[in-house]
């Protein structure tokens, strides 16, 4: 039987939840800067690595279902662990990414489960 995270579909403020800090990624959002682009483009390198962990492709199942829209009005599903954290076209996601702190890091809401602290403390960046 197939393992299902069963999360809410919009969960609790995330700076009211658990930040968690990713000091591996300082030189690349400093690299960022040095290149003249914004801090809050950190969520874009985090996303790019996070894709090729195993828990990014964690199924999950919403309550209340929800599903997002792509440009043409097709349903993008909100079916694993990665798009519940960092959202789809027309659906926001649960997590917010801090590029300006000291480390950068990640707020997750409460509800996130330990899969994800697991995923954003074990990411490498690239260069």
């Amino acid at each position: 039987m197939e393992r299902r995270l069963v999360l809410p579909a919009r969960a609790s403020p995330p700076r009211t939840g658990r930040f968690v800090a990713m000091p591996q990624f300082a030189e690349a959002v400093a690299r960022l800067v040095e290149a003249g682009y914004s801090e809050g483009n950190f969520k874009v390198l985090v996303r790019c690595v996070a894709k090729k962990h195993p828990n990014y492709y964690l199924p999950v199942s919403l309550v209340p279902p929800v599903q997002g829209r792509d440009d043409a009005g097709r349903p993008v599903p909100v079916d694993i662990l990665g798009r519940w954290l960092f959202g789809v076209p027309g659906y926001a996601g649960n997590a917010v990414f801090d590029g300006h702190s000291d480390p950068p890091g990640v707020w997750l809401p409460k509800e996130a489960p330990p899969e994800a602290d697991e995923m954003f403390r074990s990411l490498q960046p690239e260069f």
